[in-house]
């Protein structure tokens, strides 16, 4: 009998019950489920549906987070942490439970304490950030204490989109197409920031980035164009020419770009298991940095259509170690599990 295929899910999102009542009177307040400004959210706060249809899609263990609503405060997140911690207790060795910190404040004493208390003390396996908030970006200067903190107890971060999914107001059907695309630019501008605004810098952090980095696989090439950190050396027959990839490799750009790229994580959500660009991910990332993500709660919601997507993982015509990376190897070697 062939070796079981252990399967995580690296993207499925949930709030737990601590989270729900602490956000109460808050801009999102998901104790008024019903209301349709925070209906969308109703799929994430049942657990036991979580795991039964895990159970029935074949997912061993999910990466529980809910990045999107670190907007409502560091109270809000630490809420959310106890809670995860909860859970991961009560289904153990079926959640990867993350940690969530705001990035407006994640640099104070406060959140740097939480931090600790997660890690150390709930054994939260990661901290989870939103792209975005406010004037802040991940890769702002204020969040350095955030990142040192981070490499010490050294966890991965899982990154998503923040609440404003692209920045996009339009409404009707040109204004739902417009925030699909907008939020896959913003998790773009996420990976330029995580490469050049913090691992440069703090080059021991691993960054997990949902929705196959967004427009990456189609976009790196782009990237690689205009990398050129400061201070590189530019020899005088190449000042002023196109930076292709012949000229990339001879100023030494190339290595030293592909150094950065690797070391950041992508899971496959976002598409809801559509194959194309799982296949065109893998032109440009290797398989053991990509890992199955659904996106569970928002995206793919029933278990045929997760079964679905990973045989067709299994399908793909790359090595049997490749696959098994993807699926679930990947994480489980990132998060120490």
């Amino acid at each position: 009998m062939p070796n079981k295929w252990f399967v995580v899910d690296a993207h499925n999102q949930f709030i737990p019950e601590e989270g729900v009542k602490k956000s109460r009177g808050m801009s999102v307040d998901l104790t008024n489920i019903d209301n349709p400004k925070v209906a969308p959210f109703k799929r994430t706060l049942d657990m036991e549906a979580k795991i039964r249809v895990m159970d029935e899609a074949g997912v061993d263990m999910a990466l529980i987070h809910m990045a999107s609503l670190n907007v409502l405060g560091l109270d809000f997140c630490r809420a959310m942490n106890d809670g995860n911690a909860n859970v991961a207790k009560k289904y153990p060795g079926r959640i990867i439970p993350l940690a969530h910190i705001p990035l407006e404040g994640g640099g104070s004493q406060a959140a740097l304490d939480e931090v600790e208390r997660s890690v150390n003390v709930l054994g939260l396996k990661g901290i989870a950030l939103e792209n975005t908030s406010g004037n802040l970006t991940i890769g702002s200067e204020e969040l350095f204490p955030l990142y040192e903190k981070i490499s010490r107890v050294d966890v991965p971060v899982v990154l998503h989109p923040g609440m404003g999914m692209g920045g996009i107001s339009s409404v009707g059907l040109k204004g739902d197409m417009l925030r699909a695309v907008g939020v896959e630019i913003e998790n773009t501008k996420a990976a330029v920031e995580a490469m050049v605004g913090v691992l440069m810098r703090f080059p021991d952090i691993k960054f997990l980035l949902p929705h196959h980095g967004g427009a990456l696989p189609i976009w790196q090439g782009r990237m690689r164009s205009g990398f050129l950190p400061e201070g590189w050396k530019v020899p005088d027959e190449f000042k002023g020419l196109p930076r292709t990839p012949r000229i990339r490799r001879q100023m030494g750009l190339e290595k030293a770009f592909t150094a950065l790229f690797e070391k950041l994580y992508f899971d496959t959500s976002g598409f809801q298991g559509w194959m194309p660009i799982t296949q065109a991910a893998l032109l440009a990332v290797r398989a053991d940095r990509l890992c199955l993500g659904t996106d569970y709660g928002f995206e793919m919601l029933e278990s045929q259509d997760i079964k679905g997507f990973i045989d067709d993982i299994k399908k793909l015509k790359i090595s049997e170690t490749d696959k098994r990376n993807i699926l679930g190897e990947n994480i489980r070697r990132l998060f120490k599990v």
